[in-house]
């Protein structure tokens, strides 16, 4: 499993974690359908605090290792575009 990602997304004022999902969520159609992985991911908002607004699961084809970038299918799956301004802020 990778480490989880975290990014800053300055025109919404949100961050972002993100990380491999462990495959427990994969049901037996999901696997049935095809899929083979997906990622997890949270968003924040930064008011007058950090508060969990929204978050989701992108769905794979594949193993996450063979995915070539997460950010924009992590982006696209949030936002509608994966050509939203970021931050990587920490990928350990």
């Amino acid at each position: 499993m990778s480490e989880e990602t975290y990014l800053f997304i300055p025109s919404y004022m949100q961050i972002i974690r993100y990380t491999e999902g462990s495959g427990d969520n994969l049901s037996p159609e999901d696997r049935a359908e095809g899929y083979e992985s997906y990622i997890y991911y949270e968003q924040y908002a930064l008011n007058e605090g950090i508060e969990e607004i929204d978050g989701g699961t992108v769905m794979l084809y594949l193993s996450y290792n063979e995915v070539d970038n997460p950010i924009e299918l992590v982006l696209e799956s949030a936002y509608g575009a994966a050509d939203v301004e970021y931050l990587v802020l920490r990928n350990r």
